[in-house]
């Protein structure tokens, strides 16, 4: 119990430091001659700084809680055909990912354990609230959670269209009952393994102003993920990848593609998400990378 105490204490001292290293790595990249760069940093400063919701946008989050709630408290179970690389212990082969792991699982757990947390569908929902993409991507639907938030930014922007792709077509249903909820018509919710179906639907949607790359955290799968969405990129777009550091591929992948992604001027770390700013217009332009703590 002490120790417990211990790192908890020690782990919030870190942050809180963090925290004040990340101001100042801020404050200095306000200054930045790239739009983009400084209109992510005005959003970063906001979830610092706990951002007041406008009303609107309150109830539209409180929304999004209500369909997490609804997860957490389900008692169904689903069977699921799982092409990603398990967790972070597991040594999948590729022909298992590619065949696929199938299982059964709670709902409640699903969103438990894989449903993107509150803090970070809110950093979502305010970056596209504040950027207004026009065409989104999305890779990794699970239950829906994530999509909630895009579709519901999108809804009060009053434009842009949300793609996404799973794998299970269990959780895509679930998915697409809950996102109807948010009475915003412009979604799309694509189901099959995504090697498979990417291809086909890449060229059928807008130039991709916003993508979250999530579902498959592998890193040669996930940098084949991106060397296939570079192209359908508006020239200037935000990438975020998720989970990071949930693997020591995934770490490497991270730091590879800050140093050598084509057409990535400037990407931030937040330790479990990686927030990358594309300029296709620049791609020999000397390539930064900051990590903050939010």
């Amino acid at each position: 119990m002490i120790n417990k105490v211990i790192n908890r204490i020690r782990a919030v001292r870190d942050t809180s430091k963090g925290r004040s290293e990340t101001r100042t790595v801020l404050q200095a990249l306000s200054l930045n001659e790239d739009v983009i760069t400084r209109e992510l940093v005005e959003v970063f400063k906001s979830m610092l700084d706990r951002y007041n919701w406008t009303e609107n946008e309150a109830l539209l989050l409180k929304g999004v809680d209500r369909i997490r709630s609804g997860y957490l408290a389900s008692r169904e179970t689903v069977e699921l055909m799982d092409h990603g690389a398990g967790n972070s212990n597991s040594e999948r082969t590729e022909k298992e990912m590619h065949t696929g792991v199938l299982k059964t699982v709670n709902v409640s757990d699903v969103c438990r354990t894989a449903s993107t947390q509150t803090v970070w569908g809110e950093l979502i929902f305010r970056i596209i609230r504040r950027f207004k993409p026009l065409s989104i991507l999305e890779l990794g639907t699970c239950l829906g959670v994530s999509g909630a938030y895009q579709v519901s930014a999108l809804s009060l922007n009053g434009k842009g269209v949300f793609n996404t792709l799973e794998g299970s077509d269990e959780l895509a249903r679930l998915a697409d009952r809950n996102l109807r909820t948010i009475n915003y018509q412009s979604y799309n919710v694509h189901v099959g393994r995504f090697s498979d179906i990417l291809p086909t639907v890449l060229p059928g949607v807008p130039p991709i102003d916003f993508a979250f790359i999530d579902g498959h955290h592998d890193k040669v799968a996930t940098q084949n993920y991106y060397d296939q969405i570079y192209p359908f990129l508006s020239k200037r777009a935000i990438l975020i990848f998720d989970d990071i550091n949930w693997s020591t591929g995934m770490d490497e992948f991270w730091t590879q593609i800050c140093k050598n992604g084509i057409g990535i001027k400037v990407s931030f770390d937040l330790g479990k998400w990686g927030v990358c700013v594309i300029d296709k217009d620049h791609v020999g332009a000397e390539k930064r990378v900051h990590r903050i703590t939010l």
